[in-house]
């Protein structure tokens, strides 16, 4: 099931205004929900005004807008000023609504509700006081509401991203290989060790003549994720999570290779936008982040680094479930690996002398490791 887009604060008072005005009207059942005046005119602390449903009196409600990157809040001053004003508002009210774009704040809570106690024990109307999480939250619950809001931002800023492996596909093709040895314990010689005898003789005497050889794991497979902005609005701030579920093994984010040449060649590392920030193998979870300083472009891409994986043998699917967060918006989906392993079946004789003890055993599948001259080309 898709996760809900992260919902934006209005572009400006005015939306906050029609927004309220549209989540309230839901909220009271009263069609007949109203703007108080016009632009200019004195409002008396009360921007919208109705009566709800099973109700013998009008509610008010007062929109204040605030910059959300400065993160400004309402101050004692202003609330007073707000309140003092509504007991203008005719006829009198029942109920004052504080709605503000400035997140939830305790201190604010606290004085409201301190407000509150007071103007009831006057006989006057209560305080109330929503800051953007509890309008959000009113917002998912009202679905007249939410799907006009939604479908209004989504107009305005059209956020949207795919999410893909390195290649732009959604399904990545992996192919791997493992080892076996099955172990021959038979009172017959192995009739290739004549052959073997030879070759390692000779192989014995080339070894002085030429250095050990690098070695890569064939038993992983590599792949990295990319972001891509579909929409026609910057993303800012973003991180990239995938949760792996299938049958894997090991997960690292270093090619697996052996001896010191190859060491320096894992070392240079390609570090592009999309970085590997946190890493939980035991869970299969992979965080990625942008960098704060980093913003994706309309139609522009960022790749992240490879990641190295080895799955069980008997492997056929690898899940990842990805979820998008950024500043304004958010998303999740799944890409999908198909694994195809191959096991290399080796036999390895074990002379007996007593006929009851031949037998045959399958021993455990292992990495399978290739020369990394081989592998490359």
């Amino acid at each position: 099931m898709k996760i809900s887009q992260t919902i934006p604060r209005p572009a400006n008072w005015q939306d906050f205004e029609r927004l309220c005005k549209v989540l309230w009207g839901e909220i009271w059942e009263y069609p007949e929900i109203q703007m108080h005046g016009r632009a200019g005119q004195a409002q008396n602390g009360v921007d919208i005004y109705g009566i709800p449903k099973g109700v013998d009196g009008y509610y008010g409600i007062q929109c204040k807008g605030r910059n959300e990157y400065n993160h400004n809040q309402l101050t004692e001053k202003e609330i007073n000023a707000e309140v003092e004003a509504a007991k203008l508002f005719e006829p009198p009210l029942k109920k004052l609504y504080l709605a503000t774009t400035a997140q939830d704040d305790a201190s604010v809570q606290a004085y409201v509700r301190k407000l509150n106690l007071k103007y009831k024990s006057e006989g006057l109307f209560e305080v109330h006081v929503f800051g953007w999480g509890s309008i959000v939250d009113l917002i998912t619950a009202n679905k007249r509401t939410h799907d006009f809001y939604l479908k209004s931002q989504n107009f305005k800023r059209n956020h949207a991203v795919q999410v893909t492996f390195l290649d732009g596909s959604a399904t990545l093709n992996a192919a791997v290989q493992f080892s076996q040895t099955r172990t021959i314990y038979s009172t017959k010689d192995d009739p290739l060790t004549p052959f073997r005898q030879h070759w390692s003789a000779i192989d014995s005497m080339m070894s002085m003549y030429r250095r050990e050889k690098d070695k890569v794991n064939r038993s992983y497979f590599h792949f990295g994720l990319r972001v891509e902005n579909t929409g026609e609005c910057a993303l800012e701030n973003y991180k990239l999570t995938a949760r792996l579920s299938g049958g894997y093994q090991t997960i690292t984010n270093e090619q697996p290779i052996k001896h010191r040449t190859a060491m320096l060649i894992s070392a240079i590392k390609h570090m592009g936008p999309l970085s590997l920030t946190r890493f939980n193998e035991s869970k299969g979870i992979i965080t990625l982040n942008c960098g704060l300083s980093t913003v994706l472009v309309p139609h522009d891409t960022h790749g992240s680094d490879d990641l190295w994986i080895k799955p069980l043998h008997d492997t056929s699917e690898i899940l990842v479930d990805w979820t998008f967060l950024s500043k304004e918006f958010n998303d999740e989906g799944q890409l999908r690996i198909e694994v195809k392993s191959e096991i290399e079946r080796r036999r390895k004789y074990v002379k007996v002398e007593d006929p009851s003890e031949e037998r045959k055993e399958e021993g455990a599948v292992t990495d399978y490791w290739e020369d990394l001259d081989a592998a490359e080309t």
